[in-house]
């Protein structure tokens, strides 16, 4: 055997176990209901899915500032709300 690919089998078990189950790749608003919603990356499935944000609390951000998060990265997303995120997004893989 002269070609086994990129992996063998210990690297490629390593590498599933470190991969994560899925990634937030972005945030936005839907065209038809006009809630938040996250575009959610899952490497296992190769799918993407949009997962409703809507009624999460904010903090304390402004308008402004949420929407200065959104379209120009600017700031830092607070803890709290990325645990919000983080558990509606499990909620809706189902993990």
């Amino acid at each position: 055997i002269w070609q086994r690919g990129p992996f063998d089998t210990i690297r490629r078990e390593i590498f599933l176990s470190e991969r994560p189950v899925f990634e937030i790749v972005g945030i936005g608003v839907n065209a038809f209901t006009q809630h938040r919603v996250a575009q959610v990356n899952i490497p296992g499935l190769k799918v993407t899915r949009w997962v409703d944000l809507s009624g999460m609390k904010t903090e304390g951000l402004s308008k402004n500032q949420l929407r200065k998060l959104a379209r120009y990265k600017r700031g830092a997303i607070p803890k709290g709300m990325v645990a919000q995120m983080e558990a509606r997004v499990r909620k809706a893989v189902k993990l």
